[in-house]
């Protein structure tokens, strides 16, 4: 588990351990060890953890005095975390959508370039070229390459260095005869990182996988070796489940999030085999996108026809969720306000009646959310003390009429959570209606077995409600499919 937790250093003897954690933490990154939400909550709070560095330019530092220190010290303290922060999001940035609608996300990774600038990407003393060589190996497993490639006006002065240092570099490589400078990265060491650096090198070919080969999947060990170019799209293809695979096929207005390798073109002969090649899988130069970059890469593309099994975008990469895990939770009345409904999972107090919620275990946002129809009529019944003694909504317990309703795809654990909250006693919601599946995926909601008297609710129940459908009329429809005995 990956947890932003820098600022807690207030020695500098203690930093040498931050930023082994720190290396760990890019790592998991990286390598996508590191759940999305792991990833998000440590970008929010890097974020917050800036400090401000020669007027526009952010870096990362312990609570230690930066005054006075020395530049060896200020190096390994300051700019080796700045570096691998700096890393981390813009290669959080690149790989999830979630991560770019962070509030000041571009504007930190521009400042933090330029910061990076400032530095100029070099140790101290004799330790100037391993700085250099330590700095370019941290931003090669970032991916801040691609990222400079597809956004040089960001920080104009860090993409002049970077490409300055790269060429520097070239040149240590080819001309020079000694095996190291002064310190300790060697020359053989600056070459592997440069050929990190290089998005296609001569001789390879690139892949991009969405099923069995990604990473934590039973077939990625055969690209073991093989460079990591992170997180892609293929536009206008759909996901199937096969079985023990999947398969894409062309779909207008879907999409397909995968991975993109760099690989010697003489492992193309062992993943034909594998995919079945000709007979199975086609393979067929498409091309992907990152939201900056794109290319055109080998995709394998099932060859027959298929009528079912198509996963939707939202649960996708593949198997990242499992859908016997979730449920689509059918909300009415005031839980179709996001603001509202998020009390439920995440805890806290509602802003509209004063009460504390407990939240659930599990505080992640819900998957997905959809309008629909529920093909029972709401009233509002009972008496409710977190609004004042008012009445709140019900459905009516027998199907007939409609109202409109909020899906939200939530996990099984959390719609029991949620339901506990609610109120699931006697008097309250005590009967579970199943209503059919979205996507395949059970809809359910619940009610009272009776229907209470009609009342009026409050004007602050009501203003949420209103609030709730109006934000509810603005996102995307998806019908229930009614399961019929």
């Amino acid at each position: 588990m990956i947890n932003y937790n820098l600022s807690s250093c207030r020695t500098v003897s203690g930093c040498n351990e931050a930023v082994k954690k720190l290396y760990s933490d890019m790592h998991a990154v990286t390598s996508r060890e590191a759940s999305e939400q792991e990833v998000l909550e440590y970008c929010r709070k890097a974020i917050r953890d800036r400090t401000g560095y020669h007027g526009k330019a952010y870096v990362w530092a312990p609570l230690v005095p930066l005054r006075g220190m020395g530049s060896d010290a200020f190096c390994a303290v300051v700019m080796i975390p700045t570096y691998i922060i700096t890393g981390i999001l813009i290669r959080a940035y690149t790989d999830y959508e979630s991560v770019r609608t962070v509030p000041d996300i571009r504007r930190t990774i521009a400042d933090a370039l330029h910061a990076c600038a400032l530095n100029g990407l070099h140790g101290h003393g004799y330790e100037d070229y391993d700085g250099l060589v330590s700095a370019m190996e941290i931003f090669a497993e970032c991916g801040v390459d691609s990222f400079i490639r597809s956004e040089p006006d960001l920080c104009p002065e860090f993409t002049c260095l970077y490409e300055s240092a790269k060429e520097y570099l070239r040149n240590e490589v080819t001309n020079s005869t000694d095996s190291c400078k002064f310190g300790g990265r060697t020359h053989a060491e600056a070459a592997e990182i440069l050929s990190k650096l290089s998005f296609d090198p001569e001789g390879n070919e690139l892949l991009f996988v969405y099923g069995t080969l990604m990473r934590r999947q039973p077939a990625n060990s055969m690209l073991e070796g093989c460079r990591y170019l992170g997180r892609y799209v293929l536009e206008d293809y759909a996901l199937y489940e096969l079985g023990a695979y999947p398969g894409i096929r062309p779909f207008e207005s879907q999409s397909v999030p995968g991975e993109l390798y760099s690989i010697p073109q003489s492992l193309l002969k062992d993943l034909d085999r594998y995919e079945s090649e000709g007979s199975l899988y086609t393979r067929t130069e498409l091309e992907v996108g990152n939201g900056f970059d794109n290319v055109r890469a080998w995709v394998y593309v099932y060859n027959r026809d298929v009528f079912t099994g198509m996963i939707p975008s939202y649960l996708l990469p593949y198997r990242s969720y499992n859908p016997d895990d979730y449920v689509w939770y059918v909300s009415y009345g005031s839980n179709m306000l996001k603001e509202r409904f998020m009390c439920y999972i995440k805890g806290g107090e509602c802003r509209f009646n004063g009460r504390h919620y407990r939240g659930c275990d599990d505080r992640t946002p819900p998957v997905k959310s959809f309008a629909v129809s529920i093909p029972h009529s709401m009233y509002f019944g009972y008496s409710s003390g977190s609004w004042d003694g008012s009445s709140v909504s019900f459905l009516e317990p027998e199907e007939g009429g409609s109202c409109m309703g909020r899906a939200w795809l939530i996990t099984r654990d959390q719609f029991e959570r949620v339901h506990t909250q609610e109120g699931a006693g006697e008097n309250w919601y005590n009967l579970p209606l199943s209503l059919g599946t979205i996507d395949g995926i059970e809809a359910v909601t619940f009610t009272h077995d009776t229907k209470y008297e009609e009342t009026e609710p409050s004007e602050i129940y009501l203003d949420v409600v209103k609030r709730g459908m109006r934000e509810t009329e603005e996102i995307p429809w998806a019908a229930i499919v009614p399961v019929r005995s």
